[in-house]
């Protein structure tokens, strides 16, 4: 372990307001002896604490399948041993965790969808729609059960495109 310290100058000179400065991104090499695969399996490694903090974000854990293709992912990214392998395996990582990070936002949508789902499932007051959304929605779940960084945005589609025929199926009565 330990320290380093960096000695800065303010515009502001004696100005309290201005008492830290924090420093981002800074990557430590060794000098010497590492050679371009040591750089290599650090570059590969930072990025897998990269896809260790997307595993752990609560919207991927809620998806146990998901959760499971991205540790299947580092594994794979992990059998690097050549630097040719070890740069395929950064770039793939890199794109992977893009991948893992356009679909967040879906995660979120999902998970109201799903909500909306589960009032309509319970509405004391049904639409006609009910009985065909709920067939919908039985199979929605086995596909939510099973779903990957490549199908999420199907999923929500389809969720989107029940959602709108349940609630096109509504028909004017004094109940409703």
């Amino acid at each position: 372990e330990f320290t380093i310290e960096f000695g800065y100058e303010s515009a502001n000179a004696g100005s309290p307001a201005q008492e830290y400065v924090f420093i981002d991104g800074i990557k430590l090499y060794k000098i010497g002896e590492a050679d371009k695969k040591a750089l290599l399996q650090s570059d590969l490694a930072d990025l897998m604490d990269s896809l260790i903090i997307l595993c752990a974000d609560e919207r991927v854990l809620t998806y146990e399948s998901l959760s499971l293709e991205i540790g299947d992912k580092m594994m794979e990214f992990e059998e690097a041993s050549t630097e040719e392998e070890y740069e395929a395996s950064i770039k793939a990582a890199k794109e992977y965790i893009q991948k893992v990070n356009d679909i967040l936002p879906l995660l979120d949508e999902l998970a109201a969808l799903d909500a909306k789902a589960q009032k309509v499932m319970e509405s004391a007051n049904p639409y006609p729609g009910q009985a065909a959304f709920a067939e919908k929605y039985e199979a929605l779940l086995d596909e939510i059960a099973e779903c990957t960084t490549d199908n999420v945005a199907s999923i929500v589609e389809q969720f989107n495109t029940a959602l709108n025929e349940y609630y096109f199926s509504q028909v004017v009565t004094e109940g409703n």
